[in-house]
């Protein structure tokens, strides 16, 4: 095998799969935080959010859905990083503790 293909198919692999929990989790803290970017100005969901609010003067039910959409849209990332995780991790299986 040349260097290339050793880097490709076995450490890259093996970097990947100890990589991936890390990486997920600082994408759904992203995701968690967004709502901190609507301070500096950019419309996000909870700025949204405000916006909904302030026309019916419903803010508890529009931060309750807010809140809710947040929340599927975190269960559906960890989801799919899960399943990432597993793909990445499929050389482990035979090894055991």
């Amino acid at each position: 095998m040349r260097p290339s293909q050793i880097m490709l198919k076995i450490i890259f692999q093996q970097a990947l799969a100890v990589a991936i929990p890390n990486l997920g989790n600082m994408f759904i803290s992203t995701i968690k935080y967004t709502s901190l970017v609507f301070i500096i100005g950019v419309i996000d969901i909870m700025g949204q959010a405000k916006i909904l609010g302030s026309r019916g003067l419903a803010f508890f039910e529009v931060y309750i859905a807010t809140a809710i959409i947040y929340w599927i849209l975190c269960i559906l990332v960890e989801r799919l990083l899960v399943r990432i995780e597993k793909r990445a991790r499929r050389y482990e299986r035979g090894i055991t503790a």
